[in-house]
């Protein structure tokens, strides 16, 4: 026999979720040595993601840019959400940050109640509808209100610095810094953030939201 072992997975989370199984599967029977080769970016950081939850280090000699990591994707993810005033499905998206929780169990159990709250009836449109959804819910409550509080803060046009500091602001409220400065992607987005801030600090002209993304956009780009 070759060895070879096809998964029919049903989504990419799936996917991801198996892999890493697999993979702690395979360093619990004894294997040391373990080669990846992804074929989706998104799959591969989420597979890192899972895997460095278990405590599992994990080489990246893809040499990827700083935009393609978990970290950048939770910014990203995060700006999706405000601009998107809360809706159902980029809440759901954003509860899947790697620096939210402290474990993969207290994620997967969060997000299984607030699938079903949120879109067990009607489609909540705004943050208003989310609050609801999950009144009966005190952790996606509490959770929900900070989210909510944070993405007010983004309305009305800034400067860079504004922009960078609400920001930084936001994932301190939600608890995420500490996390974030831990991972080495996590840290040098934060790094980035606080560049911009203290670069653009004598500008005083004013941008909108979708031009303070448009510029994070390009930054992570870059960045590597």
């Amino acid at each position: 026999q070759s060895g070879l072992r096809l998964f029919p997975a049903n989504h990419l989370e799936h996917e991801a979720q198996s892999a890493a199984s697999t993979v702690i599967h395979w360093l619990q029977q004894g294997l040391q040595k373990i080669l990846i080769v992804p074929q989706d970016r998104v799959v591969a950081r989420r597979v890192r993601a899972l895997l460095e939850r278990a405590h599992v280090v994990v080489a990246d000699e893809t040499g990827w840019t700083l935009s393609t990591t978990r970290a950048a994707a939770v910014l990203a993810s995060w700006l999706d959400l405000v601009a998107s005033s809360g809706r159902p499905q980029a809440l759901l998206n954003f509860i899947k940050s790697p620096f939210l929780f402290e474990s993969a169990e207290t994620e997967s159990a969060l997000r299984l109640v607030m699938e079903r709250a949120l879109l067990g009836g009607s489609t909540p449109a705004n943050w208003a509808d989310a609050k609801t959804c999950v009144a009966d819910l005190p952790e996606a409550k509490r959770l929900v209100d900070i989210m909510s509080r944070e993405a007010d803060r983004f309305s009305n046009r800034k400067t860079v610095a504004d922009w960078a500091q609400v920001t930084l602001n936001a994932f301190n409220a939600l608890g995420m810094l500490a996390a974030m400065k831990e991972d080495l992607a996590g840290s040098q987005v934060l790094g980035l953030v606080e560049s911009l801030a203290a670069e653009c600090e004598a500008i005083d002209t004013m941008f909108a939201l979708d031009e303070w993304r448009a510029l994070l956009n390009v930054q992570r780009e870059q960045a590597d």
